[in-house]
Order: C-alpha cells, then sequence, then structure tokens
C-alpha cells in the first residue's frame, strides 16, 4: 500500500486522492477545507506531447557532431 501527501500552491494539504477517468479528487488533511478537482490531460494531448518531446530529442542528438 501506497501513503501519498500532496502540497499545492497556497501550502494546503492533501493526504488522499481518488482518481476517475477525467480527473481526481484531492481530500484535504485540515477540517473545514474544501475538496480539490484536478481535470486530467487527455490522452491524446498527453499522446502528442510525448510525440513532440521524442521528435526533439531526435533532432538534437542528430544535430551534435
Amino acid at each position: 500500500m501506497w501513503r501519498i501527501g500532496l502540497q499545492v500552491e497556497g501550502g494546503r494539504y492533501f493526504d488522499q486522492l481518488a482518481a476517475t477517468e477525467n480527473g481526481f479528487w484531492l481530500f484535504p488533511v485540515a477540517p473545514g477545507e474544501l475538496l480539490r478537482w484536478v481535470e486530467r490531460t487527455p490522452d491524446w494531448l498527453m499522446m502528442q506531447s510525448a510525440q513532440t518531446t521524442g521528435r526533439e530529442i531526435e533532432a538534437a542528438s542528430s544535430s551534435r557532431p
């Protein structure tokens, strides 16, 4: 079992995560804090980013003397 601790801007801490198909919920440690929804980046956008990064690495390595 893994235990995680997440800190986001503003210094708030979250200790539980619930993943869904479209994103995930963060559950705060401190009482009275609100849940936080984080939308997941779509697969097609992540794939496009990975392909672009791969081409940039190939171009950089082939331009070396």
